[in-house]
């Protein structure tokens, strides 16, 4: 049984700022001692992936690949994890195929246990606000892309095989 942090510094903040990686480590360190445990490998994003699919990010790719049963993820924000509130259901369905379990430290419980339908509601409302804050920082006005999500867990793999 392992446990994994996911680090991803989004491109709008600073690298020295609130969410640098140093401080997203600590969140991530300090969850583990909490519990009484210590990361045994954690997945940092380095370069700029906005809007990319946690499956098509080099980092979330590897850590996809490397849960198994039993395994446990971190993250400290569902805007930093997912790249689109329609990817969550597909990720949520994969960590549960595979018998492990995501902690997300903003929403302060793992949403990968219990009732799916209601834990789904509340990251797809995480990832909206955090959607329309971001889009209220932008430069430039733009509308952001309306939002789809399915509610069928596809039995689909996130992966392609290898």
């Amino acid at each position: 049984m392992a446990l994994y942090g996911y680090i991803k510094v989004p491109p709008h903040i600073p690298p020295d700022g609130p969410a640098s990686p140093e401080v997203q480590l600590r969140y991530l360190e300090r969850h583990a001692a909490r519990r009484g445990l210590a990361l045994d490998h954690v997945f940092p994003e380095k370069e700029s992936s906005f809007g990319k699919p946690l499956g098509e990010r080099p980092e979330g790719r590897r850590l996809l690949s490397a849960i198994g049963p039993g395994d446990r993820a971190v993250a400290c924000r569902a805007e930093y994890l997912f790249g689109a509130p329609g990817e969550i259901p597909l990720v949520l369905a994969h960590f549960r195929r595979r018998g492990a379990s995501l902690f997300l430290l903003d929403l302060g419980w793992e949403i990968t246990r219990g009732d799916m339908t209601s834990r789904l509601y509340a990251v797809v409302d995480e990832a909206s606000r955090a959607r329309r804050a971001r889009a209220a920082r932008a430069p430039h006005p733009e509308k952001p892309a309306p939002l789809r999500l399915a509610l069928r867990l596809p039995e689909a793999p996130l992966l392609p095989a290898s």
